[in-house]
């Protein structure tokens, strides 16, 4: 079984220097946690990608939220932010291998397009789910549900 309130407080600590660098309020919110059937370096890899990806995306002064919340048999884990968004053409490839969302905003932003295919994979070996909505220009959520140890 694994914490994963303790995870998601152990990765925004570490976010933390990253998410102040661009004046980011970077926050999180915890409710009604079980443990889930998962390996935490997993859980840890995920969070790292999509909270690292919300700081990447942000505009100075932007805002991102990590929250989790038991929800029946499920656990949601929310990263929300207000970062460039994506549009309603590239929502459908973000989880491809090396696919890379194109915005003039994020030129500067380096990376191989690997992260969100990660992510999905391992949410996927768990047997959760994951799903995004975003707006351009006004932000994005990426939700996942994982399934929760009922006793």
């Amino acid at each position: 079984p694994t914490d994963i309130g303790q995870i998601i407080e152990d990765t925004v600590a570490l976010m933390e220097s990253r998410a102040k660098e661009k004046s980011i309020d970077l926050s999180f919110s915890l409710k009604d946690l079980k443990p889930v059937q998962a390996d935490p370096k997993n859980i840890e890899e995920i969070l790292n990608n999509l909270i690292s990806n919300a700081i990447n995306y942000s505009p100075e002064g932007g805002n991102v939220t990590v929250s989790a919340q038991g929800l029946g048999e499920y656990m949601e884990i929310k990263v929300e932010d207000t970062g460039v968004g994506i549009s309603p053409e590239e929502l459908p490839k973000i989880f491809d291998k090396f696919y890379r969302v194109k915005h003039p905003k994020t030129r500067q932003v380096t990376g191989t397009g690997l992260g969100l295919a990660i992510v999905k994979g391992i949410v996927d070996a768990h047997q959760g789910t994951i799903d995004v909505e975003s707006v351009v220009d006004k932000g994005s959520v990426f939700k996942i549900l994982l399934p929760m140890i009922t006793e």
